[in-house]
C-alpha cells in the first residue's frame, strides 16, 4: 500500500489560547499529521499542546524563530486505529491571554506505523527571497516531505510560495500578524527544504520526514 495524503483542512484564530479544528473523520490505520504556528510575545517560553479523538498525540518537532522570537512552529502527530469523527485541538499556555494561531492537518495511510516520522530540519528565516533549510538526514524516496513556514504578515501582506519541486498544500492568515505556508513533496531523496518569501522575513520554517510502509520480504 503507497503512501497516501488527505488535506483535513486549516484553521486560523487571534482570540484566546486554544484553536479547535473543524470535524473530520480520518481512515482507519491512519496518521494524522498538523503542524500548529503559535505567535506570542515572547513564544519560546509558552507551553504548547494537541488533543483530539481521545488519541495520543506526540511532538516530533518545535521550534521558534529567534529573529523577533514571536513566530513559533511544531509538527504533532497521533496513529488511528479505527477512525471516527473527531476535532482536532491546539493549546498555547503560559503566555497572553489572546494568542494567534494556526493549524494545518493532513492524514495519511500507507505509512510506516509505530513509526511515522523520519528527518526533520529547521530554519530561523531573516531575509526575503528563497529560503532553504536542510534535513537531518536524506528522506528516503518512497517518504512525503511536509515544509512549513510559520511567517509574520510582512505588514499584512500573505503572499509565501511553494518552493522549487514542492506543492503547495494550505496557505492561510489569521488576518491579523501570521501567516502560514505548508507544502509536500515526494519522490525525491534531497535534503534541501524551500520556498519563497516575497514580503515576510520573520519566519520559522519547519520540515517533516513522512514514512512509508516498508514490507519485510522474507525468501522461500
Amino acid at each position: 500500500m503507497a503512501l497516501s495524503r488527505t488535506d483535513v483542512g486549516a484553521k486560523a484564530s487571534t482570540t484566546g489560547t486554544t484553536i479547535t479544528s473543524n470535524a473530520f473523520t480520518p481512515a482507519n490505520n491512519s496518521v494524522i499529521v498538523v503542524v500548529q504556528h503559535v505567535l506570542d510575545n515572547p513564544v519560546a517560553p509558552d507551553t504548547l499542546g494537541m488533543s483530539g479523538g481521545g488519541l495520543t498525540w506526540t511532538k516530533k518537532l518545535d521550534f521558534s524563530e529567534t529573529n523577533l522570537g514571536v513566530h513559533r512552529g511544531a509538527w504533532w502527530v497521533a496513529e488511528v486505529g479505527t477512525g471516527a469523527s473527531m476535532t482536532v485541538a491546539g493549546t498555547c499556555t503560559g503566555g497572553g491571554a489572546n494568542i494567534e494561531q494556526e493549524l494545518h492537518i493532513f492524514t495519511y495511510t500507507g505509512y510506516q506505523v509505530g513509526n511515522p516520522t523520519g528527518a526533520t530540519g529547521t530554519l530561523s528565516v531573516t531575509t526575503t527571497g528563497t529560503q532553504t533549510l536542510t534535513l537531518s538526514a536524506a528522506p528516503a524516496s518512497s517518504s512525503e516531505v511536509l515544509g512549513a513556514s510559520c511567517a509574520d504578515t510582512g505588514g499584512g501582506v500573505h503572499d509565501d510560495t511553494a518552493g522549487s519541486g514542492f506543492s503547495q498544500r494550505f496557505s492561510t492568515s489569521d488576518g491579523v500578524n501570521t501567516q502560514t505556508l505548508s507544502e509536500s513533496r515526494t519522490g525525491s531523496t534531497s535534503t534541501a527544504v524551500t520556498y519563497g518569501a516575497t514580503t515576510s522575513n520573520v519566519s520559522a520554517f519547519i520540515a517533516i520526514e513522512i514514512k512509508a510502509l516498508t514490507l519485510l520480504v522474507v525468501a522461500p
